[in-house]
């Protein structure tokens, strides 16, 4: 009988530790935790992370953007933290592969929900400006046309503006503004008479 309850206890305390296990975070995992500086409040994505203090400095911003790649074993995972910049791209300050734990889980769903979040709010965005455009230019110009599509229709703009991203542009004539996202018609702005 004292077998039985020795097997017992001790099956108890191996059930404990494999509970333990799956819900311990690794080090360095926990490291990257406590320099998050912005989550998502929906999905609760971990939005931006501080760059270790003796990292480079960054040239602009203040923050790194998390992404997970899964690694070639399914327990395996490579966490990589970038710097977005308007001219030099993105770049790669931190990158770590760590096995997979129950908080990187946990965060590869909440991105997986707010990249899904993002995607609903671009297709109304997109579906706002689609109707707005046609409205406003009472069906002459439609959201996404290409430049040429755009002079064929309204002409050579008065003044041409390039913003700082690439294939981002203002048109401007006497009666609206035109803005070109990466390359195609993206809003309208009418003037005031």
């Amino acid at each position: 009988m004292r077998a039985i309850w020795l097997a017992v206890i001790v099956g108890l305390c191996g059930i404990c530790a494999g509970a333990e296990e799956t819900k311990s975070v690794s080090p360095t995992f926990q490291d990257i935790l406590s320099r998050v500086t912005q989550r998502d409040k929906e999905s609760g994505a971990i939005l931006e992370v501080k760059p270790k203090p003796d990292a480079p400095p960054l040239r602009i911003g203040s923050g790194l953007e998390l992404s997970f790649q899964e690694g070639r074993e399914g327990n395996e995972v490579e966490v990589v933290l970038t710097h977005r910049g308007w001219k030099l791209g993105d770049r790669v300050y931190e990158t770590y592969r760590l096995k997979t734990d129950d908080a990187i889980r946990q965060e590869i769903l909440n991105q997986k929900r707010y990249q899904e979040r993002q995607a609903e709010l671009e297709t109304k965005r997109h579906e706002g400006q689609r109707k707005k455009i046609a409205e406003l230019t009472h069906g002459k110009l439609i959201y996404g046309m290409t430049p040429a599509e755009v002079e064929a229709v309204k002409g050579k703009p008065d003044h041409q503006a390039d913003a700082q991203a690439v294939g981002t542009f203002l048109w401007d004539y006497p009666d609206m503004g035109l803005f070109f996202t990466a390359g195609r018609l993206d809003d309208v702005k009418l003037k005031q008479k």
